[in-house]
């Protein structure tokens, strides 16, 4: 009990502390639709969508309408509780797995460890600083929430505990969907977390328990479209990829200015993506992006041929982690769920904008665990160097943290924060025509 609340405390108190110094940041982009004359209620009545996330806008804009730091410090205590959910659920799923002693350190390393990565991880700066994302973290939040309680249903001995914890997880669900939807991706990450970590790979326990899960997440689903049009959105991508090589068009999810096919997506995707594992292992301030509309296309896969190269990329890693899912299990799961993850942004719903690095926020949830849990049980075996392979973490996590300081100064300024976006995407005309006004704005 002790540990968990010097682990709430040391997670809460980093993560604020990386965040400080945005708290107080600039309006960007659809911001202006939060603080600017716009009534969220307004919003709400026009879109039916994302609800629960407006609420919260709501709020906020009730309190003060045009003070920053109203709006973010709600943005940091949503990352907060997301950063500990990681740690909890770390932490369980660690103490639960057969293969591990009980009587050593090793969940509640691992789980800290993994909650701090996740915390001060700079590839999310942008669902964390950018005000509108908290649709994303929350959507996050909702959905750890569904896995924690379908983990605490299925622990659970007395069936009255067991209905109720189920009857939660998949209110999550609902409320995740209400948020943002890629929530619904709760239902496949549920089925992954279980046949690893639940089922541990008996596919007759699994297979009984399917049928189950997939009618949570169906009813789930089917009260969730009471306010949002799953099926018509599901029916619209189904129709643009029965047209595979025809430009994207009207469709509401559209970003502006699309011209390109849902092949053309797909393939430029593996390029993206590529790039953003990349700076997982590298977020160096120089490469984050905030926003990048004219990244380039992949017109086939050979062109640029480092979409080939990517594509070779992404295929290994997933076939990895399905062949070595026994052998690896931590390390399959942190990367197939990463690909689940951001699987509806990136290759369902096709014509989105290419590239946003806060797409990576639910992904590196599971990311952080699973790579961390499996480099710690690796290397736990080596006892004499236990202690220095924990200063090893330590000091990558205190390099991550200010990397994540120092990118947040330019959340400070419109026009640092406009220029660093335009010297890091060439002729991108949105940074250009914001920069334009920003300085116009202030002389």
């Amino acid at each position: 009990m002790k540990q968990d609340a010097y682990a709430v405390f040391l997670i809460s108190i980093s993560a604020f502390l990386v965040y400080s110094n945005s708290l107080n940041g600039i309006w960007a982009f659809d911001d202006i639709l939060i603080n600017y004359g716009t009534s969220i209620d307004q919003i709400i009545n026009i879109s039916k969508t994302r609800i629960i996330s407006y609420l919260t806008f709501l709020i906020n804009q009730k309190i003060n309408a045009y003070d920053q730091f109203n709006f973010r410090i709600l943005n940091l205590l949503i990352h907060i509780v997301n950063s500990n959910l990681v740690y909890l659920i770390s932490f369980i799923t660690i103490k639960n797995y057969d293969n591990i002693q009980k009587d050593n350190q090793i969940p509640f390393y691992i789980a800290l460890i993994s909650a701090l990565l996740f915390a001060v991880h700079p590839l999310n700066i942008n669902a964390v600083s950018y005000i509108i994302q908290r649709m994303a973290s929350l959507a996050t939040l909702f959905v750890l929430l569904s896995v924690l309680f379908y983990i605490y249903a299925n622990n659970a001995t007395e069936m009255t505990k067991k209905i109720g914890f189920y009857l939660i997880s998949a209110l999550s669900i609902i409320s995740g969907i209400l948020s943002k939807e890629i929530a619904t991706l709760a239902i496949p990450l549920i089925l992954l977390y279980d046949y690893i970590f639940i089922s541990k790979f008996d596919k007759k326990y699994f297979l009984k328990k399917l049928l189950f899960i997939c009618s949570i997440g169906i009813a789930a689903l089917i009260l969730a479209s009471l306010f949002v049009p799953v099926i018509k959105s599901a029916a619209e991508i189904i129709s643009l990829f029965q047209n595979i090589n025809k430009p994207i068009q009207n469709r509401n999810w559209l970003a502006a200015d699309v011209y390109w096919t849902p092949l053309q997506h797909i393939l430029t995707e593996f390029r993206v993506i590529s790039r953003y594992l990349l700076l997982f292992i590298f977020p160096l301030p120089k490469l984050l992006v905030f926003d990048y509309w004219n990244y380039p296309i992949s017109k086939t896969m050979f062109e640029p041929v480092s979409t080939f190269v990517a594509i070779l990329f992404v295929l290994s890693l997933i076939i990895f982690s399905v062949i070595k899912i026994k052998k690896y299990p931590f390390l399959s799961f942190g990367i197939l769920w990463y690909f689940i993850s951001i699987s509806l942004e990136s290759f369902i719903a096709v014509g989105l904008d290419l590239y946003f690095e806060h797409r990576n926020y639910m992904p590196l949830t599971g990311l952080c665990f699973g790579i961390i849990a499996q480099l710690i049980l690796f290397s736990w075996k080596w006892l004499e160097f236990r202690y220095a392979k924990l200063l090893v973490f330590i000091v990558i996590l205190i390099f991550f943290g200010g990397m994540t300081f120092q990118r947040n100064f330019v959340w400070n300024d419109k026009i640092v924060f406009w220029k660093d976006v335009l010297e890091k995407t060439g002729d991108n005309p949105r940074p250009l025509i914001a920069l334009g006004n920003s300085s116009y704005t202030h002389g």
